[in-house]
C-alpha cells in the first residue's frame, strides 16, 4: 500500500496524508467583532498566521465581507470595520496532519440511529485544529455513505476503542446526557510500566495544562476525578502490566494523569509516560502550579518544536511542513474496551488490542 495515491490523500510509510486543499470558512460577525477592523481581527484573534500572510490573503481576494448582499473584496476589506449581520469569509489553503493509515474503520454495530466503531489510535473524533478530513466523523461518513454524524462522547486522538456516533442530533444528545450523568459504565485497558497493584482506587484531582498558552489561560482548573484500577496481567520479564481502568468521572486525560500519579504511566504516552516531560509530571502532580515551573514547561515546549526536522515550504501559501513521526510513535496503549448503560439498555465491547497480549 505504500506510496499509493488517490485524488484526496496519499498513503506513505503507513500514514494517511491528506493532499493540501482550499477551504472557505464563513462566519457571521460576533458582537465583540463590531467596530473592529478586519485585519486587526485576523492577525489578533485568529493568530494562526502572521500579519503579512493575512495582507497577502486580502490582496488575493481570499478574504471577503458580505454586507447586506454586497460583496466587499480586495484592499477595501483591510481596514473595514465590521458591523452586525456582516459575514466574514476566508479562503485558506489547508495542510492537515497525517494519521496512521487503516484500510477501513471497524464497525461493531449499526442501526438507523447509531453506528458503533472500534476507533483506531491517532485519529481525532471530530474535526479540530489540523485535522478535518483526517477525523473519525469525516472518514466514517465517506466509508458508510452517511451525510451527517454526531459523536456521543469524545475519545482522545491517541486513544482507541469503543466509540458511539449518532446519525441524528437528538439521539446524540440522549446518549451524551447518559454519559455525563454517570449512567454509563466505561472500561478501558492500558499497558503500563512496572508491577501494578492488584486493585487501586485513585481520587486525585486532575487538571490539564496547555503550554501553547500563557500561565493564566493554560494551567487549567483542578477538578474532582475518580478511577478504579485492576491489574489483569503482569509480565515479569518486561516488567509491564495490563491494567483495567474504570473511570467514574470523565475529566480530560484522567486515566493517563492518574496512572502517572500512581507511578505506573502508560509506556508510550507522549505526555505522561516515562519518556514524557518531567516538569509536566511535576506540575500535574503538584497541589499548586507555580508560574516558574509553568514557564519552564513553556520553554521546553518551544525547544521541542524547534527540534522538528524541516521538510518543505508550500509554494502556494508558505506553510512550513516538518518530517512526519513514524506510524509506531502515533499510537498509544490506551483502549476503550467497553461502554454500556447501567440499566442494561445497551452495551458495546471490543476484543483486547494486540498490544495487551503480553
Amino acid at each position: 500500500m505504500d506510496d499509493s495515491m488517490n485524488s484526496s490523500y496519499i498513503i506513505k510509510n503507513g500514514l494517511r496524508k491528506v493532499v493540501p486543499y482550499y477551504d472557505i470558512n464563513s462566519t457571521r460577525a460576533k458582537g465583540h467583532w463590531f467596530g473592529r477592523k478586519v485585519i486587526d481581527l485576523l492577525s489578533g484573534e485568529f493568530r494562526t498566521r502572521g500579519l503579512d500572510y493575512y495582507l497577502q490573503q486580502i490582496d488575493k481576494g481570499f478574504v471577503t465581507v458580505n454586507r447586506k448582499g454586497t460583496l466587499i473584496t480586495g484592499r477595501a476589506v483591510t481596514h473595514l470595520q465590521l458591523q452586525g449581520h456582516d459575514i466574514l469569509s476566508t479562503k485558506s489553503h489547508l495542510h492537515e496532519a497525517p494519521v496512521v493509515y487503516q484500510e477501513s474503520i471497524p464497525v461493531i454495530y449499526q442501526d438507523e440511529k447509531i453506528i458503533v466503531i472500534n476507533k483506531p489510535s491517532s485519529i481525532p473524533t471530530h474535526p479540530t485544529g489540523r485535522y478535518v478530513k483526517n477525523s473519525i466523523t469525516e472518514l466514517l461518513k465517506l466509508q458508510e455513505n452517511l451525510t451527517s454524524l454526531y459523536p456521543c462522547y469524545r475519545l482522545d486522538r491517541l486513544t482507541s476503542g469503543v466509540l458511539i456516533l449518532s446519525k441524528d442530533s437528538k439521539t446524540s444528545g440522549e446518549i451524551h446526557d447518559k454519559v455525563r450523568e454517570k449512567g454509563v459504565v466505561k472500561h478501558y485497558v492500558a499497558r503500563v510500566t512496572g508491577k501494578f497493584p492488584d486493585n487501586v482506587i485513585c481520587d486525585r484531582d486532575v487538571f490539564h495544562v496547555d503550554p501553547k498558552k500563557t500561565y493564566e489561560f493554560g494551567k487549567g482548573v483542578k477538578k474532582e476525578a475518580l478511577t478504579v484500577f485492576e491489574r489483569l496481567k503482569y509480565n515479569e520479564e518486561l516488567n509491564e502490566s495490563i491494567v483495567l481502568c474504570k473511570p467514574q468521572t470523565g475529566r480530560t486525560h484522567q486515566i493517563r494523569i492518574h496512572l502517572n500519579f500512581l507511578k505506573h504511566p502508560i509506556i508510550n504516552d507522549p505526555l505522561y509516560g516515562p519518556n514524557g516531560s518531567k516538569i509536566r509530571s511535576k506540575i500535574i502532580n503538584s497541589d499548586e502550579v507555580s508560574p516558574e515551573d509553568y514557564e519552564i514547561l513553556r520553554k521546553e515546549y518551544k525547544q521541542d518544536f524547534q527540534k522538528l526536522i524541516y521538510e518543505s515550504t508550500c509554494d502556494e501559501c508558505g506553510y512550513i511542513s516538518y518530517k512526519d513521526e513514524s506510524a509506531e510513535n502515533m499510537i498509544m496503549w490506551l483502549h476503550a474496551l467497553k461502554y454500556g448503560t447501567k440499566d442494561g439498555e445497551w452495551s458495546f465491547e471490543t476484543e483486547l488490542p494486540s498490544w495487551a497480549e503480553i
